[in-house]
């Protein structure tokens, strides 16, 4: 499975990497369509990723922050590399994309967003958005 933008090195489609996941959760994870923001070390969500992958409907595209935001119209899964580093531009494209409804969004965070929320560094709407359900690591 080739995705447009997959970080080189971290992440490996298909790897059996060993995932601190219930079974409930992974049935959530495969069940839904819904946005998920993941929230935890950068390893672990790789790991995460890595067996998810092949299961995420297509074509899928990977977005990091401070990279120009312009996934692919056919994007059915957008996954946000990283979304707490969003800058106020970037947060509103986002927002626009989700408005349409065109793409379901899993979104990696190293730290928790809720405090940028109150800080009023992240759009409240957005965080709302995202976090459809949410998966600490």
């Amino acid at each position: 499975m080739w995705i447009p933008n997959a970080p080189q090195g971290r992440v490996s489609p298909g790897h059996s990497a060993k995932v601190p996941l219930a079974a409930d959760d992974w049935q959530v994870l495969l069940s839904t369509s819904a946005n998920v923001l993941i929230v935890g070390p950068q390893a672990v969500s790789d790991a995460l990723m890595s067996v998810w992958l092949p299961h995420l409907q297509g074509p899928v595209y990977w977005w990091a922050a401070g990279t120009q935001f312009a996934p692919s119209r056919d994007a059915q899964t957008v996954i946000l590399d990283d979304v707490s580093q969003l800058n106020v531009c970037q947060q509103s494209a986002v927002l626009g994309l989700i408005a349409g409804r065109r793409h379901r969004f899993i979104s990696l965070s190293r730290q928790p967003l809720y405090d940028l929320v109150l800080q009023r560094k992240f759009a409240d709407d957005l965080y709302y958005l995202l976090n459809t359900v949410y998966l600490p690591l």
